[in-house]
């Protein structure tokens, strides 16, 4: 489960909180297991560890909110990360990620040049600040991390491509009617 949180109490907050409880719930309800930040992480766990499983799940259900579109450990960590587990291809990355959109979400994904603008500033800001105290690149970590937000602008609009071609409900009221029996029909079957 892949998802904009902490401690929102905005109204778009309340409803993408709402969404996901609801959301696992459900899918609880069906026998599956359902990784969630919440449920699968405690003080101590590693936050990048719980990414690539998120990342390597067969099935990757993403609520799609302006925050999260904003995130870097949303969009890098988690989204990108499962573009890059299925070799950077739109039609297995459309089979692997469930995306629910919410309303907040729907200008960045009709108007995706100023999402590209926004993730390509945060790189130069980034990548600049690091240059300026580290001109040698001694900090590998550091600018694996960079190299890899410069990767994942570089496949953005197809990731965000894939994401609005695949038909699912969209909105708050769409997605929690039906108790999501749209996202439990594309999960695989259950394990025995």
């Amino acid at each position: 489960m892949s998802y904009a949180w902490g401690d929102d109490k905005t109204p778009e907050g309340i409803k993408r909180e709402e969404v996901v409880n609801q959301m696992c719930a459900a899918l609880e309800r069906t026998g599956r297991i359902v990784g969630r930040d919440k449920t699968h992480m405690k003080a101590g766990d590693s936050i990048e560890a719980f990414a690539d499983m998120i990342a390597k799940a067969p099935r990757v259900v993403v609520v799609i909110s302006e925050k999260s579109l904003h995130s870097k450990f949303c969009m890098v960590d988690e989204i990108y990360s499962a573009y890059q587990r299925v070799g950077c291809r739109r039609e297995e990355f459309r089979a692997k990620v469930i995306a629910l959109v919410l309303e907040d979400a729907t200008p960045f994904l009709n108007e995706k040049i100023r999402l590209l603008k926004y993730w390509k500033d945060i790189y130069e800001k980034e990548s600049t600040e690091l240059a300026s105290v580290d001109q040698t690149h001694l900090q590998h970590g550091e600018w694996a991390k960079i190299h890899k937000l410069h990767e994942m602008w570089g496949h953005l609009s197809d990731m965000l491509v894939a994401i609005n071609d695949t038909i699912m409900p969209r909105g708050y009221e769409a997605i929690v009617q039906g108790n999501f029996q749209e996202v439990i029909d594309r999960l695989p079957p259950k394990q025995s």
